[in-house]
């Protein structure tokens, strides 16, 4: 994970009803971390499903077909885009984890 203050995007490239996401290598680990628009602001999340600790997109989709909702594409489960808790699925109550980050000069950074 890098340290608070890394730019993760810039606030343009996040698309309404999108995710964008960023990966990160070291060796053969792989780190995820999807940023999204919600209401005025940004919220970002690990991109691992809480039930299978597997990415939760198919091909870079993220959300329910009425954009509403965070979608697993392993089991459907669905996660309530502004706290990341889960509404449906295998992992009721459960949480994705939440990556804290600001905009700062029109960039999503890293807290």
């Amino acid at each position: 994970m890098p340290l608070p203050g890394f730019v993760l995007c810039n606030a343009n490239s996040v698309k309404i009803g999108e995710a964008f996401v960023v990966e990160f290598r070291e060796d053969w680990r792989r780190y995820e971390i999807f940023v999204m628009r919600y209401g005025s602001g940004f919220v970002a999340y690990h991109n691992e499903c809480p039930h299978s600790a597997k990415p939760l997109d198919w091909r870079g989709s993220f959300m329910t077909r009425d954009k509403e909702f965070i979608r697993c594409a392993g089991h459907g489960a669905r996660f309530r885009i502004g706290d990341g808790y889960c509404i449906k699925g295998p992992c009721i109550g459960a949480r994705l984890s939440p990556i804290p980050i600001a905009v700062d000069a029109g960039d999503v950074v890293l807290i």
